[in-house]
């Protein structure tokens, strides 16, 4: 879960127009040329690539071939659910998921979904009247209460299901449950909270596994340590927030087995299958899915694609340059790994 910072800043020269230096000139502009990394689309990448060369690749890490996106919708015909591990508030991986989004409406005419983390279920009635147009964008992002963030990435979204009447799902916890159980753990919250608010969570809560529990807190412990009670808690929020989008999600499926649902969430909740994809699984059995990854990285950073496949962080990787931010380093790299930080 190491992602990159920094951009490569291109440079430019000038061109004379003298003839024995335009001779030169030539040579010299098609060295980046010759150095730039050209792939035959049915030959797998090299195990080992840099960032540079990454950017804009959409690779199957079974198999490490490169794909565009025409050709990974074709191959997802049958599948219940594609997950989309992002980065938060990058315009162009946001781009790529709005892409990702047209081009299943378009092979699934009719049968496709948008579930969204950074929507909560008690958004749904918002979500609908908006989506049905009996709200415009001004009345959504008041009753949202919708951040400069969100309209500026995630609006996007939302405005193409609204035009092509494609549902939406608000598919997160309430954020103040979120936080109660932040601070005041997972069973007293649910003992306390009203029958209304109980509503929006799924019926039951198994122990969080102890498989979630590490993932969780070696995600967050390089710049947010934990430990005790405190960790116990904030696991047990993440846990409330990856079960209550799995219920979200199996709920719809039963109810719309032949759909597909675009489901999009932080990285976390995605990479290695080992919080929401697994937490569906559990709730809704043979449920078919396949997970891609938004990853930036660095034009210089070495990235070993075979490690990263055997890391299995995700049925596809779409690589990006890293964007700047303003946010703290700590803060910053838990975005990246898509950690909302709303505790």
């Amino acid at each position: 879960m190491q992602h990159a910072l920094s951009f490569l800043s291109p440079r430019s020269q000038p061109i004379r127009r003298q003839r024995p230096r335009l001779l030169a000139l030539c040579l010299v502009l098609m060295l980046p040329a010759c150095a730039k990394f050209t792939h035959n689309q049915r030959a797998p990448l090299p195990a080992t690539m840099q960032g540079q060369q990454l950017h804009g690749i959409l690779a199957d890490m079974r198999t490490l071939q490169p794909l565009d996106l025409q050709m990974l919708v074709s191959s997802m015909t049958h599948i219940q659910v594609v997950f989309v591990g992002e980065e938060y508030y990058h315009p162009a991986i946001q781009a790529f998921e709005l892409r990702l989004l047209q081009t299943l409406a378009q092979q699934h005419p009719q049968r496709i979904a948008l579930a969204m983390e950074f929507l909560e279920r008690d958004d749904q009635q918002t979500v609908d009247a908006y989506i049905n147009k009996r709200i415009d964008h001004a009345a959504l992002h008041t009753r949202l209460k919708a951040s400069p963030s969100f309209r500026r990435y995630y609006t996007p979204l939302l405005r193409y299901a609204r035009r092509t009447g494609v549902p939406v799902l608000a598919m997160n916890a309430p954020r103040q449950i979120a936080r109660q159980v932040a601070q005041n753990g997972l069973r007293r919250t649910l003992q306390e909270l009203p029958t209304a608010e109980r509503a929006y969570l799924p019926a039951s809560f198994p122990a969080v596994p102890d498989q979630y529990r590490q993932y969780f807190l070696e995600a967050v412990a390089a710049h947010h340590p934990v430990q005790g009670e405190r960790a116990t808690r904030l696991t047990e929020s993440a846990f409330l927030k990856d079960m209550t989008m799995a219920n979200t999600l199996a709920t719809f499926l039963r109810d719309h087995p032949d759909f597909t649902v675009l489901a999009i969430a932080g990285r976390f909740h995605i990479d290695h299958g080992i919080a929401l994809p697994a937490l569906l699984a559990k709730q809704h059995a043979h449920v078919s899915m396949r997970r891609i990854t938004a990853m930036t990285v660095t034009a210089d950073t070495a990235v070993n694609l075979a490690d990263l496949r055997r890391e299995a962080i995700a049925d596809y990787i779409r690589f990006f340059p890293p964007m700047a931010t303003h946010d703290t380093a700590g803060t910053h790299a838990l975005t990246r790994q898509g950690i909302a930080m709303n505790w």
